[in-house]
């Protein structure tokens, strides 16, 4: 139950929405931060991870890289991180997209090395699972590679693929995902 309030509180930060989810708790854990604390305190890691890749997603989607990067930080170093999961397409595909930005902004190689890692995750991915979810999402990576290395004309190109691949599967979030980066 502890792990699908802290979903609950993913989906209220998004949608300003407060379903008020630790009321299932009947006072014992009143927030996120007293639930965080408990996961730390009992070595959760799993917990600890779900917190922080989940206010990586806020972050990133309010637009603050800065709170994205350090939360991605504080869930990338506990155990389970790498574990497989659903979460993990979109904080990869979150960390590529922020990389590639950071790189252009002038933050230093470092930025375009990390996003190059996550293109190849996608690149695995799209091969091994099904295109309909990945193929959109590699061909983003690809493009803002593609404008991270002064490359327009194929940038552009796999930007109009992003939101083609993306359409054609029904995936309208990303649809406006690839339009909002490609601009």
């Amino acid at each position: 139950m502890k792990y699908a309030v802290i979903d609950c509180s993913l989906v209220d930060s998004l949608t300003g929405i407060d379903t008020r989810p630790y009321l299932a708790f009947q006072g014992t854990i009143i927030n996120e931060e007293i639930l965080l604390a408990h996961c730390r305190l009992k070595k959760i890691p799993h917990g600890i991870d779900a917190i922080f890749t989940n206010r990586y997603m806020t972050a990133f989607w309010r637009g603050d890289y800065t709170e994205a990067n350090k939360c991605y930080d504080l869930a990338s170093v506990q155990p389970t991180f790498s574990m497989p999961r659903i979460q993990m397409i979109s904080t990869s595909l979150y960390r590529g997209l922020i990389s590639f930005h950071l790189f252009r902004a002038g933050e230093g190689e470092d930025w375009l090395t990390e996003g190059k890692k996550m293109l190849n995750k996608m690149e695995i991915w799209t091969k091994n699972c099904n295109e309909d979810v990945y193929e959109n999402k590699l061909y983003l990576l690809e493009a803002e590679n593609y404008a991270s290395d002064d490359h327009i004309v194929a940038a552009k190109e796999s930007y109009e693929l992003s939101i083609t691949s993306a359409r054609d599967h029904g995936l309208i979030h990303e649809v406006g995902l690839a339009s909002e980066v490609s601009s």
